[in-house]
């Protein structure tokens, strides 16, 4: 951690000096008189900027409540904390939050894994405007192919949700909603292995509705996927290719408003030896219907998931399909009592093209209850789930919080999960007869308890969670010639911090995880989940829109394949915009400053030092 430290104070040492050389540093106390000076003549942005904020998040309940009233460990990343990070995929937004490791196999377009508090990749259920969007075959979303610029907000709830939403929910949930109401904005960028990008976004806005659209493209001649530990390694470049677009809408009509989405991205990743060509789809047709005491949602949507690989030695093709209605009726019984039901039914198609084609369905029932007077807080859920293939799953969630004073609130939670085996594990023929799936598998099932105390005071918040979960009737390819059976167990204990100061015109975040993911029956380690992690990441803003900062992100150790153990690294980056017109911004993102060598995956690589700029216009 002293390296830590002493590159933490060199990177910081280096803002300082940037900014007085250009006239904008000044220390806290005159930045603070200033402002006070100054406040009343600004823009209302550049005032709400200053302090925290508490947006209406959706995802932990289904229904909305304010982030400080919510009794989930929720994070949000919002378009401008997106913008202001310049980062170039969802990698460099996911690992700087508490309770979420990423993984990227290579360069830009290499699978990426995201585990939240331990849990498996396929263990953390990702939705796009409330619909699913894990692949039917693999469990798994392809987050390197949705470009940032499709993205308004996301929010991150950690622990398990299966009461609410069922399936896969075991390790989280991450929603990511996609650009609504959107100014016109044209952005061109230019950065290291020559890497392209443009962007264009736009809206159209009426008093009975509005229509959204953006369009974002790509080309990266990227850098060698694997090195020489690699089992495909070529030393040549490879490049990453994608488009995203999102068209959107909502009208009202009758006594409600009826909102639409549509979303299509495209990407061609080259590896080494080899070529994946990627293609997700998502539809969504919804109708609300708000009254003071009560409201009514529904939803049909459509996802389609595609993904062609091709390599010298071997070639795949796996596609799946989900058809979803979805429906949710909340009623305000009185100033203290909230409850809620709905449904959930979904149908999957999956096929590789050669050794299956199936499908199944499943249909779930779920209600919650929301109470809360004076001190007290109780959150409650329970759902029952029919799935075609393996019958019958209950879970429940409950939780309490109790308000110890205007500050300070503790809280303590237990959640019930569960995880349908992918079409992969059930029906793939494996390799010569080797890793083959199982017919006959059950469901994984978790346990979990949390509890928490959050404190706020003026521009400070500060959380710090504690959370114990089990994992059971784990898959693992451990049967007769590796078949796939439910032999494991996993125990996953940890600490979560975070916290949020916003003073005059800086504003920082700071996230610290502790935890010990391990097969609980050999007492390995499970793979690719560092025992620690910790972020910094600081801005400072100035009233004309620019900005300058710097984060700062540590790993520990990991275990990979063959009990391999990496080294633990520290990533520095800078990222700045400067407003030079009104209608004119040049931004940029520099990426390990300090050309950190490091690995993520044993015999693949990872980014060097790399720079990248952009110029935008928004009228």
């Amino acid at each position: 951690m002293s390296f830590f430290s002493f590159k933490a104070a060199s990177i910081w040492s280096s803002v300082l000096l940037v900014t007085a050389a250009c006239g904008w540093y000044s220390d806290p106390a005159s930045a603070q008189a200033e402002l006070i000076q100054s406040e009343s003549n600004q823009p209302e942005s550049n005032q709400s900027v200053l302090a925290l904020p508490d947006p209406l998040v959706v995802t932990a309940t289904r229904t909305q409540q304010s982030l400080s009233d919510t009794l989930a460990n929720v994070a949000v990343i919002d378009r401008e904390l997106i913008e202001r990070s310049q980062a170039q995929s969802l990698l460099e937004l996911l690992r700087l939050q508490a309770g979420v490791d990423v993984v990227r196999t290579g360069g830009p377009g290499g699978q990426t894994s995201v585990f939240m508090r331990g849990a498996n990749s396929n263990q953390v259920l990702v939705l796009i405007d409330g619909v699913r969007v894990a692949s039917a075959t693999s469990g798994l979303f392809q987050f390197e192919n949705l470009p940032l610029e499709q993205i308004e907000r996301i929010e991150i709830v950690r622990g398990p949700r299966a009461s609410v939403y069922g399936s896969d929910a075991i390790g989280g949930v991450i929603q990511i909603f996609t650009r609504r109401h959107v100014k016109p904005t044209v952005r061109l960028g230019y950065g290291s292995d020559d890497q392209y990008q443009a962007s264009v976004v736009g809206g159209w806005q009426h008093d009975r509705g509005a229509v959204s659209g953006s369009i974002s493209w790509r080309d990266s001649n990227g850098f060698s996927s694997q090195n020489m530990a690699g089992f495909s390694f070529d030393p040549d470049d490879d490049g990453f290719e994608n488009l995203g677009v999102n068209l959107n809408g909502d009208l009202q009509l009758g006594p409600g408003s009826l909102n639409w989405s549509a979303l299509v991205t495209d990407a061609e990743a080259q590896f080494d030896q080899g070529i994946s060509d990627g293609q997700q789809q998502v539809y969504a047709l919804g109708y609300k219907l708000v009254r003071p005491d009560w409201q009514h949602a529904a939803q049909l949507s459509y996802n389609r998931d595609e993904l062609d690989s091709d390599f010298v030695f071997f070639s795949s093709a796996f596609n799946s399909e989900r058809l979803q209605f979805s429906w949710l009726s909340s009623v305000q019984l009185n100033s203290a009592l909230q409850l809620s039901a709905g449904v959930d039914v979904y149908k999957e198609w999956a096929d590789d093209e050669v050794n299956f084609d199936d499908n199944r369905h499943n249909l779930g029932v779920f209600v919650l209850a929301d109470w809360r007077l004076g001190a007290h807080a109780v959150d409650a859920s329970l759902r029952i789930d029919d799935e075609e293939r393996f019958g019958s799953e209950l879970t429940g969630s409950l939780a309490y919080g109790y308000q110890l004073n205007d500050q300070l609130q503790a809280s303590a939670s237990y959640g019930r999960g569960f995880r349908a085996p992918d079409f992969n594990q059930l029906f793939s023929p494996g390799f010569g007869g080797q890793f083959a799936g199982n017919p006959n598998l059950e469901a994984e099932t978790s346990d979990a308890y949390d509890i928490g105390l959050r404190w706020q005071q003026g521009r400070h918040r500060l959380s710090l969670s504690g959370f114990y979960q089990q994992i059971d009737d784990l898959i693992d390819f451990t049967g007769v010639n590796f078949q796939a059976v439910n032999v494991a167990r996993a125990e996953i204990k940890g600490l979560e911090l975070e916290y949020q100061f916003n003073h005059a015109r800086w504003l920082t975040s700071v996230t610290a995880t502790l935890q010990d993911p391990q097969n609980d029956i050999s007492g390995a380690k499970l793979l690719r989940r560092p025992d620690e992690k910790a972020s910094l990441s600081v801005d400072r803003l100035f009233g004309n829109g620019s900005w300058l900062g710097v984060e700062v992100f540590y790993s520990g150790s990991t275990t990979d394949v063959g009990a391999v153990v990496l080294a633990d690294y520290v990533l520095v980056n800078l990222r700045a915009g400067f407003q030079f017109a009104r209608q004119w911004r040049l931004e940029a993102r520099v990426e390990n400053l300090f050309d950190e060598n490091y690995t993520q995956a044993v015999g693949f690589n990872t980014r060097d030092l790399a720079g990248f700029v952009g110029l935008r216009w928004q009228p």
